[in-house]
């Protein structure tokens, strides 16, 4: 079954993670299967991504009186976040998240120190925008438990960030064949530890028939039309974890999709989370339409 990778987590010290060295290129060493739990969200065990400009990634986390949870978006204009739709939602509550419990970090690529699930309002980050969020838009109509096809969310912020250059969105219809190489960014976990940086992976889509509709998913990710609402990718190699949900698949400078989930039980001993994943496709027409309006 397949489940969200939206990272959940307290605020431990000790569960610090290590980037590696951009310089080195190694985007691409095996994951371990302590990086994600079902119906928590993704990332991608590589090299850091401080080198390599991709200032538009936000660090977006939803403030809650006990816990705090994080996902991964990026700016596509100086006042909208596009992130994943269930970091939006509450499934327990069954009811979309109060923007004001949410506050993102854009720009930034190593927290030394900092603890992501800890206050960022409180803590020296002295690096990136701060900002709050004022209205949240999903596209209509929208079910967390029934149409999984439409799983992004516009977040509108409270001031606008006029010293990054946001990112662009792939045109409608644009497809990615089989086998199109790609990368990804996030703030999941990396090595099962919590990420003291912005880190990225290479991927290869996949065919998304090849995955079926079986007693594993939720349902079939092909659904025969030119523009499929999902983009499937390999991850054997590189894939989303924990804190990921919402991050960018990049083509050069281009998001084409953006981290939706992944087998449920990875995170789990013989799951690990390089087994099959799926994006959102941005280039489906009713949802690019979506976010060029929004």
């Amino acid at each position: 079954m397949y489940g969200w990778h939206q990272e959940q987590g307290n605020a431990d010290p000790a569960c610090r993670g290590t980037v590696s060295d951009p310089r080195t290129g190694d985007w691409a060493k095996p994951l371990d299967a302590r990086h994600r739990r079902a119906l928590r969200a993704s990332q991608f065990n590589g090299g850091s991504a401080v080198a390599y400009g991709y200032d538009y990634i936000a660090l977006i986390q939803n403030r809650t009186p006990n816990a705090r949870s994080v996902c991964t978006g990026s700016l596509i204009s100086s006042t909208k976040v596009l992130t994943a739709g269930h970091c939006c939602y509450e499934l327990q509550k069954d009811t979309f998240v109060d923007p004001a419990r949410l506050i993102m970090l854009i720009g930034a690529h190593q927290l030394t120190n900092i603890n992501i699930f800890g206050d960022l309002t409180t803590q020296p980050i002295g690096v990136g925008e701060l900002r709050y969020v004022q209205t949240l838009t999903v596209p209509p109509p929208w079910s967390q438990q029934h149409d999984l096809t439409k799983d992004i969310c516009i977040l509108t912020l409270d001031t606008a960030v006029t010293d990054i250059a946001p990112a662009t969105i792939a045109p409608a219809n644009d497809t990615l064949p089989t086998g199109s190489r790609v990368f990804a960014l996030g703030w999941g976990r990396q090595d099962g530890q919590i990420p003291t940086g912005l880190a990225g992976g290479y991927e290869t889509t996949a065919d998304c028939q090849s995955h079926g509709s079986g007693a594993d998913f939720t349902l079939t990710y092909d659904d025969g039309s030119s523009t499929p609402a999902f983009l499937c990718y390999d991850a054997s190699v590189s894939g989303a974890c924990s804190g990921d949900s919402g991050g960018p698949m990049l083509v050069g400078s281009t998001i084409y999709g953006t981290v939706s989930r992944g087998y449920a039980a990875a995170g789990t001993p013989g799951y690990p989370c390089n087994d099959e994943q799926a994006y959102i496709n941005l280039a489906e027409p009713a949802l690019n339409a979506f976010i060029l309006q929004s």
